[in-house]
Formats: C-alpha cells, structure tokens, sequence
C-alpha cells in the first residue's frame, strides 16, 4: 500500500507537491499548476496546500524548504576535517615574525 508523504527528490519548497505527483502516478508539473489555480479560487489551493504539509510526514531528515542549500556546505565541512585527521600534528615548533 502507498503512503502518502513528501517527496524526498521533487521539491520545490517541501515536497508537497512532489509527493502528491508521486502517490498518484502524475506529473508534479500539472499538481503545482492545479494548486496555482485553485489558489485564485478564495484561497483554496493554498490552504489546501498548508492542510496537506501539516497532515504528510516527511521522509526526509531536513525540514526546512532551504536546508538543502546548506547540505552542500556541511559535506564540504566534514570532507576538510577528515583531510585534517590525516595530516600530522607538529610539536615543539617555535615561531618567529620575519622582518
């Protein structure tokens, strides 16, 4: 049985969309299109956008709509401090300001 949840790879903003698309087997393209307009229709497509990300889990661990931005950042991060396990540690070395 399918389950309806967010969509860990079609995200726009949270994956409401995506997920929608996903579960039934449509294009994500046509589901945004639908929410755009209903939203035109006092509000509806919005506010059923708001209902559906409240009431789906999310499948993947980051929650915010820009989280995906920083992941690149933290992968870099964590590449530079296992370069830095690997270089040795010098000790007992004196420094000196050249002149």
């Amino acid at each position: 049985m399918k389950k309806l949840t967010r969509s860990k790879t079609d995200r726009m903003l949270t994956g409401v969309a995506g997920g929608v698309s996903e579960y039934l087997g449509i294009d994500s393209r046509i589901i945004r299109i639908i929410f755009i307009i209903l939203a035109f229709f006092h509000g509806i497509g919005l506010l059923a956008y708001l209902i559906l990300l409240v009431l789906m889990t999310n499948t993947q661990q980051t929650t915010g709509p820009f989280d995906g931005m920083f992941n690149q950042y933290k992968s870099k991060e964590q590449s530079t401090t296992k370069n830095n396990d690997k270089r040795k540690n010098l000790k007992d070395v004196q420094e000196f300001d050249h002149k």
